[in-house]
């Protein structure tokens, strides 16, 4: 390195060092106060490499009735094999997942993008949103589904295919928002071998060489998608997951469309900066799944999870495409020459960016929740779980229950669950809750959801199963509270094998520990670290 080189790098990493030691504090708060977080619909997913080992099933419950496909994300579903096979703690185990998804896409993205130093303060900026580690360690694919989204861009920007085809087959396999991808990346294939102004004749005999490995690109996601579509129809006798019966249609939004329509502005900085290709592409991607957000009930969109699927994404490629500026050897098309201050210090924009989406996407009672959401769940949901399955132990024939959360209860209990809700239940999702199902699972316990002033919820087949709890002699118990505004109300049947007691002194511990008012409860809690609820 000449001494020119060195002193100009050493002016660029001191250029770097104010944003990226106030994104590191930030990163290192956030991540202290969310890293705790364990949604309860990982346990869904999670429930399946468990059920597998124990019970040699490949379902929701360990038993071969009602087959459903209660996930959406076989990715994660079949590497909960991983720690069931090993008798390792499932929510350490992706915990650590989560760590490694973050530090190796970290390294990609540096490495690709040829000015690490310049990624690296964006990714900084990034992870110092709450809104960022609250959804990598949730437990679901949300930044798994970010991060190889926009590597897919990058791939294709720089025409690595093989890689790309690797990327689409990891997102279909993630979210069914890629579904999309198995015509767009064919399509962006075969487009990238039409002739053009730009193209000269050597880089079409490059690309008449290389029709094989463009073959096996688009092939495998494809094949990959068929596989596991018949896969599905074969075993659970449904192609889609279980959730596109379940969760409804809205009736569309103009809010959530102009909201998803300003969260892909980043996209503009590659597209002037030459670009055009691939930003093209992520535009062709994301209109449809604008269409869908806004028509959709989001029902489960914490934190901003939907709007950081675009967000992530699309700021990641943006970063990306400012890093490439200016690269030796490198002439995007019609590229522009970017404002002085812009060049020099991209770090500010990174930050501009970062705090406005952080503006729009955390809301302070919501950040609360979330920050005290697993040791609140601890005390009610999982302390049920574990009570369930203490008491089932020394049982010879299991119980079954019913719980309208089809999360950490069932996961923790080990036993045959019917979800009123209906996503832990194909019966449920087609037929609605019925007389006939209630008989056929026969519940000795079941919970429903409630509010503390406006009772039981209404819907899910509430009335039915009241009505069935009735002839079938289960009595009111107790009510367990997850927060001061939630909780569910157990029943028990009358006379039946499971310990009304030891029951009820859970509902009297989730009363004396959840109804403390929020601040209270973080003032007490949040000083612990992380890795304590780091427990199945």
């Amino acid at each position: 390195m000449t001494e020119y080189s060195r002193s100009a790098t050493d002016r660029q990493v001191s250029r770097f060092s104010p944003i990226v030691f106030l994104a590191a504090l930030f990163t290192l708060v956030s991540g202290f106060v969310f890293a705790r977080f364990t949604v309860d619909d990982a346990y869904i997913s999670w429930r399946y490499g468990k059920n597998l080992v124990d019970a040699g099933i490949w379902g929701y419950n360990p038993s071969s009735f009602d087959l459903t496909q209660a996930y959406t994300n076989p990715v994660y579903a079949a590497l909960s094999i991983v720690p069931a096979a090993l008798g390792l703690d499932m929510v350490v185990f992706f915990k650590l997942v989560s760590l490694a998804i973050l530090c190796l896409s970290t390294w990609l993205f540096m490495r690709l993008s040829g000015r690490a130093i310049v990624m690296f303060a964006a990714i900084l900026c990034l992870t110092a949103v709450p809104t960022t580690m609250v959804h990598l360690f949730s437990g679901l694919e949300t930044y798994l589904f970010v991060v190889t989204l926009a590597l897919l861009l990058i791939c294709l920007d720089q025409r690595r295919f093989l890689a790309a085809g690797v990327c689409v087959a990891v997102l279909i396999a993630c979210r069914p928002e890629a579904w999309t991808l198995l015509g767009l990346f064919p399509a962006f294939v075969v487009a990238s071998l039409l002739p053009t102004p730009f193209r000269d004749d050597a880089a079409g005999h490059w690309w008449r060489e290389k029709r094989t490995l463009l073959a096996v690109s688009v092939l495998l996601p494809i094949l990959l998608f068929a596989a596991i579509m018949l896969w599905h129809r074969s075993y659970f006798g449904y192609v889609l997951p279980n959730t596109f019966y379940v969760k409804s249609a809205g009736e569309g939004s103009l809010i959530v469309t102009l909201y998803c329509v300003v969260l892909l502005v980043p996209l503009a900085l590659p597209l002037l900066l030459g670009r055009w290709r691939a930003t093209l592409f992520a535009i062709a991607f994301f209109l449809p799944v604008v269409v869908v957000y806004s028509a959709s009930k989001l029902t489960m969109n914490y934190v901003d999870r939907f709007g950081f699927h675009i967000f992530g994404s699309v700021y990641l490629f943006a970063a990306y495409a400012l890093a490439r500026y200016g690269k030796s050897g490198e002439s995007p098309l019609t590229s522009i020459s970017l404002p002085v201050w812009m060049r020099t210090y991209p770090r500010i924009l990174f930050a501009v960016i970062c705090v406005l989406y952080a503006g729009a996407s955390v809301r302070w009672n919501e950040v609360m929740h979330i920050a005290t959401y697993t040791p609140r769940i601890s005390f009610a949901h999982g302390a049920l779980g574990q009570e369930l399955a203490e008491q089932a132990a020394g049982l010879e024939s299991k119980p079954t229950i019913l719980v309208g959360d089809a999360g950490i209860v069932a996961y923790r209990s080990g036993l045959v669950a019917l979800d009123n809700i209906g996503l832990g239940s194909a019966l449920v999702a087609h037929q609605g809750v019925t007389p006939e199902i209630l008989d056929a699972y026969a519940p000795e316990l079941v919970a429903l959801h409630m509010h503390p002033v406006l009772g039981v919820w209404p819907d899910y087949g509430s009335d039915v199963i009241q009505d069935w709890m009735e002839l079938s002699g289960h009595e009111e118990i107790c009510d367990m509270r997850l927060s001061p505004v939630a909780g569910l109300r157990l029943y028990l049947r009358e006379n039946g094998p499971l310990d009304v007691g030891r029951i009820a002194a859970i509902c009297e511990t989730s009363v004396e520990r959840n109804l403390q008012w929020k601040y209270d409860f973080a003032r007490d809690h949040l000083s612990d670290p992380p890795w304590r609820y780091w427990v199945e």
